[in-house]
């Protein structure tokens, strides 16, 4: 399986920046909003307000997740950054769409998971292929964690 730089470059640290961005500005002026409001009297208004609010955090968390588990190390780490590793796959874990699934697949197929090689914890899209035990030789981006190329050995 071959996985591209540019869709995790943009999947996993363009878009969640701009993203979280764009909510912590809309935050910003929604809380600026309700601390002016001068009558609490239009009870639906301020109601709405804070919905917004909460809903504004959730995006912020739901983009700052991608950037945390790895992307923002994709601002400096570039493709030529790539290291080879082998082993045995130690643990295999879905990561599920809130926490960022999808890894810059195309056409929503495949789904993200993590695995454990070698001790440490790597991030792909994988169609369910990679089981605990298999002897893989993988390129990986060493600080961000995400796996360009992996291929099974034959034992």
């Amino acid at each position: 399986m071959v996985f591209e730089y540019s869709m995790y470059y943009r999947q996993n640290c363009i878009v969640p920046i701009i993203l979280a961005a764009i909510s912590v500005v809309l935050l910003v002026i929604n809380i600026a909003s309700i601390i002016k409001m001068e009558r609490p009297l239009i009870l639906k208004k301020c109601v709405f307000q804070i919905v917004a609010v909460c809903l504004y955090v959730y995006l912020i968390i739901i983009n700052l997740t991608p950037l945390l588990r790895g992307g923002v190390h994709l601002l400096y780490e570039k493709e030529e950054n790539k290291t080879q590793i082998s082993g045995m796959v130690e643990e295999t874990g879905e990561v599920d769409f809130i926490t960022g699934a999808k890894y810059g697949v195309e056409q929503n197929r495949g789904s993200g998971e993590s695995i454990t090689i070698q001790g440490i914890k790597y991030y792909l899209v994988t169609y369910g292929d990679l089981k605990i035990g298999d002897s893989v030789t993988a390129e990986v981006l060493p600080k961000s964690k995400f796996v360009l190329s992996i291929t099974k050995n034959k034992d």
